[in-house]
């Protein structure tokens, strides 16, 4: 029988740094590690669609196999791709640039941070993963923590449902006969490269798969960070103490779609706004100097709204309407 690997629990957990760095040397970082490349110590967890992070126990058989399709296959192709002249860019300033790897703080990716801070703060109360109880099909991401020397780090990628293998619906073929699948589940690791985590800096491979798995939106994040310069630019807001209205924007991917359609060269003036607002019976008020006040995502949503003319009174009826679609009459 295999030996399974539990060595992390019997040792000190260590801690990848997921502080802030205002830069980081990607390329630097790779040469350095080339190393432990055959020597780092691999831990593995599954995380779910909520973002719960699972302990998952391996045989020592498997410790090579994931130094290889882990950190071995990224080393390299950052390898190769130093050679084709490939450059790390800041994700927020090169959404689409070729021959280019993207790079941002861990902090600004916030379902990230929520599986890190679980391992790293509550890994002691982390459960193994097993089939009966947690479903691998519920499982969205693999995340492998390699203690190399001093530093630690993860390599992450995603988990699709139909990479899995069933008992049920599997069979084996040893040399010349197929038998029924012996194991729970039978799991094909991704092939291809996504991301790495280390000194808080994230480095991504595949900006797409980053997005579906993380669920973040890069477009609109750029969006939201530029359309709350120009609101607060053009309007007096008052927010609530701790809110950011780049925040509130990035939570609704609605309102920043619908910011973004709007018309910029006449925007409606502040007094009108306020008087719409009073005109509708909306909950939208203004402080003693005439700012409008913002205090939560809902405030921020009517506030919107009425610089997108949503709001109208009927003339027959005299009911007041929250119009989802309009078109202008010519």
């Amino acid at each position: 029988m295999n030996e399974v690997n539990e060595s992390n629990e019997a040792k000190a957990e260590p801690k990848a740094n997921t502080g802030k760095t205002p830069t980081f040397d990607w390329w630097g970082w790779a040469n350095n590690l080339e190393q432990f490349s055959k020597t780092a110590t691999p831990e593995v967890f599954f995380f779910n669609k909520n973002y719960t992070p699972f302990k998952v126990r391996f045989t020592d058989k498997l410790t090579s196999s994931l130094r290889a399709l882990f950190l071995q296959e990224a080393l390299g192709f950052m390898s190769t791709a130093v050679e084709k002249g490939y450059t790390v860019q800041d994700l927020h300033e090169a959404y689409s640039e070729e021959q280019v790897l993207w790079t941002t703080d861990t902090e600004r990716v916030e379902r990230l941070t929520t599986v890190l801070h679980l391992i790293e703060t509550e890994y002691k109360d982390l459960v193994y993963f097993n089939e009966q109880d947690f479903d691998f099909r519920r499982m969205k991401g693999i995340m492998v923590r390699f203690t190399a020397g001093d530093d630690s780090f993860y390599v992450i990628k995603s988990l699709a449902a139909s990479s899995a293998l069933r008992e049920k619906t599997g069979w084996e073929l040893r040399g010349e006969t197929l038998e029924p699948f012996s194991a729970d589940v039978g799991l094909s690791v991704p092939s291809g490269n996504e991301m790495i985590v280390s000194n808080g800096k994230i480095l991504i491979f595949n900006r797409p798969k980053f997005e579906r798995l993380f669920q973040y939106d890069v477009k609109t994040e750029l969006l939201a960070s530029q359309q709350a310069r120009d609101l607060m630019a053009k309007y007096k807001l008052s927010l609530a103490e701790g809110l950011k209205l780049e925040d509130l924007l990035k939570d609704s991917k609605a309102l920043v779609t619908k910011i973004d359609k709007l018309d910029a060269e006449t925007p409606i003036p502040q007094e009108k706004i306020i008087d719409y607002a009073d005109e509708m019976q909306l909950e939208l008020m203004a402080d003693e100097q005439g700012k409008i006040i913002i205090m939560e995502q809902k405030d921020l949503a009517t506030f919107v709204n009425l610089l997108n003319e949503d709001y109208y009174t009927s003339p027959v009826s005299g009911v007041r309407y929250e119009v989802k679609s309009k078109k202008a009459l010519k």
